[in-house]
């Protein structure tokens, strides 16, 4: 690590200046847009001792939207290490870009949010993208985590860093975080780009009760809501709803006339997919609240 500066303070409290890379996810032994939703960073201890302040996103937000990159594994990032890392497991570092982010934003719980679009077609460069959407597709969970330079940070006597400004290039994808509180990557809308499919369709799936909530289940596992889901949410061409507002009927109309459900499965999707967005606003409440 290289410093350019320490102070200690008289609460013992270090705080150092730096300029080194940094990455959170730990590298394990093993024709529409494409759109997932992720907070690369909790804001809590990870298995390293760090934690990344949301303002140290925001503040390099705009750096991240120009320059950023999603990769796999931060393998595509100028890192020795994780470049010869990606080799062992069999990766093209210059092939493990996958997408780019779109917008940024802060989360209703303090927490930072991000939009991203994964690159799609048969190229070389689109390869990692099309496996990692499959593995979506077959219900395999990828975690995010933040990858860039850290510029300053706050150390206790103890070891623990708090990273209070960053120049953020990367997010990372890979199957074993090293924030263990950060949720997985989803295609559903979250937190603030979920209030807009809530604000405008009239339903509040948080409430519901009895049978349909018996329909809650995961995202993953089921492919045929799951393509169902993200083509609606995406706003895939559908001549039967296009246009239309997200109300639980017209989303039930989707599942029916544009993927094929019956009338009981179409309404239990509906609900699903309404309850699984409004979860997350109501998580970010409660953590708002605490």
């Amino acid at each position: 690590m290289e410093r350019t500066e320490a102070d200690t303070t008289q609460d013992g409290t270090q705080d150092v200046y730096v300029s080194e890379p940094f990455f959170k996810a730990r590298a394990a032994a093993e024709g529409a847009e494409r759109v997932l939703y992720c907070e690369p960073s909790s804001g809590q201890w990870d298995l390293e001792g760090e934690r990344m302040l949301a303002k140290a996103l925001l503040d390099s937000a705009d750096y991240f939207l120009k320059f950023g990159v999603i990769d796999i594994g931060h393998f595509s990032m100028p890192v020795p290490v994780l470049r010869k890392r990606a080799r062992e497991l069999g990766y093209d570092p210059d092939l493990c870009r996958i997408g780019n982010p779109v917008d940024v934003r802060l989360g209703s719980n303090g927490a930072v949010v991000v939009k991203c679009q994964l690159f799609q077609g048969d190229t070389p460069a689109a390869e990692q993208a099309n496996i990692l959407w499959s593995n979506l597709e077959a219900g395999t969970r990828y975690y995010p985590s933040v990858g860039g330079a850290k510029l300053a940070k706050s150390c206790t006597l103890d070891k623990r860093c708090t990273i209070t400004a960053a120049k953020w290039t990367n997010i990372g994808l890979w199957q074993e975080p090293v924030d263990l509180a950060v949720k997985a990557v989803t295609p559903v809308p979250i937190d603030v780009f979920a209030k807009a499919l809530i604000a405008d369709g009239g339903s509040d799936a948080s409430t519901l009760d009895g049978g349909a909530a018996l329909r809650r289940q995961s995202l993953h596992g089921d492919t045929a809501y799951y393509r169902g889901a993200t083509a609606y949410l995406r706003g895939e061409p559908c001549p039967h709803v296009t246009g239309a507002a997200p109300t639980h009927d017209i989303i039930k109309a989707h599942f029916r006339e544009c993927c094929g459900f019956d009338q009981d499965a179409a309404a239990a999707a509906a609900d699903r997919l309404l309850w699984e967005v409004a979860s997350y606003l109501s998580e970010s409440k409660r953590a708002l609240a605490a």
